[in-house]
């Protein structure tokens, strides 16, 4: 039986890696290096012309100015007022709705003049939209204090004219 001769098999590829390793050297190393050099700047050159392009078109385009709306005219424009409304749940909660005009710290405010009152929020739920805030919750009496839905109807209508 006979084994092959691997270096007989394995000899043109020894050489062709061999025969690569020798051009290595300085010079062409860096003529390589600089051809490189000159293919990623006229990438460079091509990606900049290009962004150039894309600004061009964008300041051809229209553009769109923001108008800012303040709250209270947003309310008008869809209808929205202010609004309180107040009804019993059971003998010591009450269910409140109060719609607001959005304004920075409102909610806030809201909140500590409730708070002064010795009323207390339970069971909360915020929503802004159209220059406007709803908040609808359950409210007791601060230290099992009783609340009369007329007259937190009117301490609240009080608050948010305030605000």
């Amino acid at each position: 039986m006979e084994f092959p001769n691997l270096y007989e098999d394995m000899s043109p590829v020894v050489e062709e890696i061999h025969g690569s390793l020798g051009r290595l050297n300085k010079e062409t190393i860096i003529i390589d290096a600089i051809d490189y050099i000159k293919e990623l700047k006229i990438s460079v050159e091509d990606l900049t012309r290009e962004i150039y392009a894309m600004e061009e078109e964008m300041a051809n385009e229209q553009s769109f100015e923001i108008i800012q709306i303040r709250p209270e005219e947003k309310m008008k424009k869809w209808g929205i007022e202010s609004e309180v409304m107040v009804t019993h749940i059971d003998e010591n909660k009450l269910w409140v709705k109060i719609v607001f005009e959005k304004k920075l710290g409102g909610f806030t405010k809201l909140l500590e003049a409730l708070s002064m009152f010795g009323i207390e929020l339970v069971d909360i739920s915020v929503t802004t939209t159209k220059g406007a805030v709803l908040v609808t919750s359950c409210i007791v009496g601060t230290n099992g204090r009783v609340l009369v839905a007329e007259q937190v109807q009117g301490v609240i209508a009080d608050i948010i004219r305030a605000i």
